[in-house]
């Protein structure tokens, strides 16, 4: 919320039990950006080959898992490890946790709601010398930019043989010409 004015302010009754006071915060949300509620699902894990997490993290993408990421980490007796996190929406929680309790060697999950602030977005295609290639563009409150979508971007130089970084910059210089549009 931005807060744009705050009042104060005492009653005449007297209260036994607490003060009389009021206090009065006016402002308003800022609906720029969009907010929604995610959960963090969490375990550790220190006895699984890299092909194993690599599976892993496959099966919870293809399950609705919004972002896999994999840390290593220092366990207990000092036994490396890896911290499996999930991010996905509420109505995923149940099956991606099943997924990492039957996909892997863990015993447990922790569950974490948590709050998210993000970008509206809107998928574009723009014409490169390499073919057509999907442009992500953010915007909220006075934020703006873009992103080519990677898979597009690595589809395009596997069927012309170019590299990765020249089908990316075309898309990027092929964006800025549509936005200045």
């Amino acid at each position: 919320m931005v807060i744009e004015s705050v009042g104060y302010g005492a009653g005449t009754m007297d209260l036994d039990d607490r003060p009389n006071l009021l206090r009065l915060i006016v402002g308003k949300t800022d609906e720029q950006l969009q907010s929604d509620q995610v959960v963090i699902i969490e375990t550790n894990i220190d006895d699984a080959t890299p092909e194993q997490i690599g599976h892993l993290q496959q099966r919870l993408l293809e399950s609705g898992a919004l972002d896999v990421f994999v840390t290593s980490i220092l366990m207990k007796k000092n036994r490396p490890g890896h911290l499996l996190s999930v991010i996905c929406l509420p109505d995923k929680m149940e099956t991606l946790s099943a997924v990492i309790l039957r996909e892997s060697s863990t015993a447990g999950v922790r569950l974490r709601n948590e709050s998210r602030r993000k970008l509206s977005y809107e998928i574009r295609p723009v014409e490169t010398e390499f073919g057509t290639i999907r442009i992500k563009y953010f915007s909220g409150g006075n934020i703006s930019k873009f992103s080519p979508e990677y898979e597009d971007v690595v589809a395009a130089a596997m069927k012309t043989g170019a590299p990765f970084q020249k089908v990316y910059n075309s898309a990027i210089m092929a964006a800025n010409q549509l936005k200045e549009r």
